[in-house]
C-alpha cells in the first residue's frame, strides 16, 4: 500500500510538471511563435501521464481487446511523435 502511494505521489508530481510546461509553452508560443521545443516536451509529458492512467484502466477491465487497443494506440502515438506529425 505504501509503495502505491509513492507512485501516485510521483504521478501527481509529473502531472504538475506537465501543466507547468504547458503553461510555459502557451506563454512562450504566444511571445515567440517559432519556439516549439517546450510545447513538444509538454505534449510528451502529457501523453506519458495519460498513457499510465489509461494502462491502469485497461488492466482493470481484464479484457484482452481493451489491452490490445491500448497497446495499438500507444504504438501509434509513439510512431507519430517520432515522425513529427502534429495535430492541427
Amino acid at each position: 500500500m505504501a509503495n502505491n502511494f509513492k507512485f501516485e505521489k510521483f504521478l501527481n508530481f509529473i502531472a504538475y510538471v506537465a501543466i507547468v510546461f504547458v503553461a510555459l509553452a502557451v506563454l512562450l508560443g504566444w511571445l515567440w511563435p517559432d519556439l516549439l521545443i517546450l510545447r513538444r516536451i509538454a505534449e510528451i509529458i502529457a501523453y506519458f501521464i495519460t498513457a499510465i492512467s489509461a494502462f491502469y484502466f485497461a488492466r482493470s477491465k481484464r479484457n484482452v481487446w481493451v489491452m490490445i487497443s491500448y497497446v495499438v494506440a500507444c504504438i501509434l502515438i509513439i510512431v507519430f511523435l517520432i515522425l513529427g506529425v502534429t495535430i492541427k
